[in-house]
C-alpha cells in the first residue's frame, strides 16, 4: 500500500553528537587556498526541530518501501546514462549500483529539520568525507501519495540532464549558465551510496494551508570541481565485479566495495 502523510513518525532522539563536533571533519578549502573548518550540521544536535519550524511539522518516517524506491529512481538514471541512453551523453564504463547508507540518511533527516530549504555546509562521516547533498521542495493541496511526491522532487533534480553538457560532465564547474548540479550528483560514478530524509510542514498560502514537503538526498561524494563526473567507455566495461542483474548498464553491488568516494580515480 502506498505510504502518506498519516505514515510519520517523530524521533526525539537526544544522542549526542560530539563525534560530528571534529574540526578534520569538515576541513576546506576557501577561496584563498586555505583549510578551515566548516559547521557540520550534526554537531550539537540535540534531536529536536529547528525554532523556526512550524506547529505540525512531522519527519516521515522512510521505510523499507520507500527506499527501495528511492534507490531505484537513482539507479534507473544511472542505467539509463551508463548504457548510452541519454542522446547528448556518452555511456560510462563504470557506473555503480547506489545503496542505501544510514548515516547519510540520518543526517539529512537532521538537515530537513531546518524547515529551510538550505544547504547545510558541511555532512561528511568518517567514512565519506566529501558527502554531497541535493534539496528540493514541494507544496502539496490534495496530493498525499508520498511515493507520487517523492517521484516528482526526484524528476527535477533528474530534468536537469538537458540543460547538462558532456564537456561539463567531463570537466565539472560550477561557472555555468545553468543548474545542473543535482543532476550531477545523481549520475557521479564514485557514488555508491545515498541517504535522504523527508520532513512535512504545513504553511498558508492565502485563504489555504498546504502540505509542505522539503526532501533531502545525501551522497556518497559531491561533484568534484575539475573533475569528470564519470568516465566514459563501453557499458559496464570497467566494471570488474561484473554486471547488475536488474541494471544492465551497472555494476554489480560488489563493485561498491571497490570505490572510493574520493577527489581523484583510483
Amino acid at each position: 500500500p502506498a505510504a502518506d502523510f498519516a505514515d510519520v513518525v517523530e524521533w526525539t532522539d537526544a544522542s549526542a553528537y560530539d563525534v560530528y563536533c571534529k574540526p578534520e571533519l569538515c576541513l576546506r578549502y576557501n577561496r584563498y587556498g586555505e583549510l578551515e573548518p566548516k559547521r557540520h550540521v550534526a554537531c550539537g544536535f540535540n534531536g529536536s526541530f529547528a525554532v523556526d519550524c512550524p506547529p505540525g511539522r512531522m519527519i516521515l518516517k522512510i521505510d523499507a518501501q520507500l527506499r527501495h524506491y528511492i534507490l531505484h529512481l537513482h539507479n534507473e538514471a544511472r542505467d539509463r546514462l551508463a548504457r548510452g541512453d541519454e542522446p547528448a551523453f556518452a555511456p560510462a564504463s563504470r557506473m555503480p549500483t547506489v545503496t542505501w547508507d544510514d548515516e547519510l540518511a540520518n543526517l539529512a533527516e537532521i538537515n530537513v529539520r531546518s524547515c529551510k530549504f538550505e544547504h547545510d555546509e558541511c555532512r561528511s562521516t568518517h567514512q565519506y568525507l566529501h558527502a554531497g547533498q541535493n534539496l528540493a521542495v514541494g507544496s502539496y493541496y490534495l496530493e498525499t501519495d508520498i511515493f507520487e511526491i517523492v517521484r516528482n522532487l526526484t524528476t527535477l533534480w533528474y530534468n536537469e540532464y538537458a540543460d547538462t553538457t558532456q564537456e561539463v560532465l567531463d570537466k565539472y564547474t560550477t561557472d555555468y549558465n545553468a543548474t545542473i548540479g543535482h543532476y550531477t550528483q545523481m549520475i557521479s560514478d564514485r557514488t555508491t551510496a545515498i541517504g535522504c530524509g523527508v520532513v512535512i510542514y504545513p504553511k498558508k498560502i492565502e485563504d489555504f494551508v498546504f502540505k509542505m514537503v522539503l526532501y533531502a538526498c545525501n551522497y556518497a561524494i559531491t561533484s568534484i570541481v575539475h573533475q569528470p563526473i564519470y568516465l566514459k567507455g563501453e557499458p559496464t566495461s570497467r566494471c570488474a565485479t561484473g554486471t547488475n542483474p536488474d541494471y544492465g548498464g551497472l555494476c554489480s553491488l560488489a563493485e561498491n566495495q571497490l570505490i572510493k568516494a574520493i577527489p581523484a580515480y583510483t
